[in-house]
């Protein structure tokens, strides 16, 4: 978020213009977007009329977003059905004055470290995916 201190600082002295925004790189601009969108409409299989094709347009616009995103969904769904589990055998094992313990403790900060990228990684790639 290095680029909003300059523009949040140039809003506070006036009224913000199109040219005080960085521009976009290419294949984020609306026009490029557009056109790759309305190809991927026609070439859906022959089907350029139909919620079907419209749907693979849209889908296959942003499949590599969609994929990582739906990965990065998967690994924070795991890490979060783990803790639960890392938990109660961290417990079990200070009940039972075991030194194991501490491999569970380390386990149940990695869970919750992966949540947290994998999390941030799922909505990175699914805002971009459109």
């Amino acid at each position: 978020f290095h680029w909003v201190g300059p523009v949040v600082a140039t809003g506070y002295r006036r009224q913000l213009d199109e040219d005080d925004l960085f521009p976009l790189p290419n294949k984020e601009q609306a026009d490029d977007l557009r056109r790759h969108f309305a190809l991927q409409r026609k070439t859906a299989s022959g089907l350029a009329q139909t919620p079907r094709a419209l749907l693979w347009a849209v889908i296959s616009g942003g499949r590599r977003e969609i994929i990582i995103s739906g990965v990065m969904m998967l690994l924070y769904s795991i890490s979060q059905l783990a803790n639960p589990i890392l938990l109660r055998q961290l417990v079990n094992s200070i009940e039972k004055q075991e030194f194991e313990g501490i491999y569970y403790a380390v386990a149940l900060l990695c869970s919750g470290i992966l949540s947290a990228f994998s999390s941030q990684l799922h909505f990175h790639f699914a805002f971009a995916a459109g």
